[in-house]
């Protein structure tokens, strides 16, 4: 929707691309928030907070894991919409950062499957 032509007019684009950028930046912010609340409380220790998998793939530990992954694939995302000037040359360098920015897609996938499952069981009612 940020970079849409046909919807958008030329002065609504920009507005866009605010409210994105925004909503990316809250993100990071809360998901930095969450990391260290989680490490804080003693959930999950650094390794498994920064590093995917780093400690186990069974169990509670995998579903944690799913959330490191998606944050770092989160901060991927980010990282090249920062840097897109860097990524401005026509053709292959572009591409590259479209697909390294789409990991965003993953990261959501990560990140639902983290929230759903890794949590604990719900109370009844």
């Amino acid at each position: 929707m940020a970079t849409d032509r046909v919807f958008h007019s030329t002065r609504q684009r920009p507005v866009c691309q605010g409210i994105h950028r925004a909503a990316a930046v809250t993100s990071l912010g809360f998901l930095l928030l969450h990391g260290t609340v989680k490490v804080t409380l003693g959930h999950v220790g650094p390794l498994g907070a920064l590093v995917p998998f780093g400690t186990g793939v069974s169990g509670t530990a995998g579903l944690i894991c799913f959330g490191s992954l998606a944050g770092l694939l989160m901060t991927v995302a980010a990282a090249t919409g920062a840097m897109r000037s860097a990524f401005a040359a026509p053709g292959r360098i572009a591409g590259r950062r479209h697909a390294l920015h789409a990991l965003a897609y993953s990261a959501w996938r990560a990140a639902l499957v983290h929230g759903l499952h890794a949590g604990p069981r719900p109370g009844s009612w």
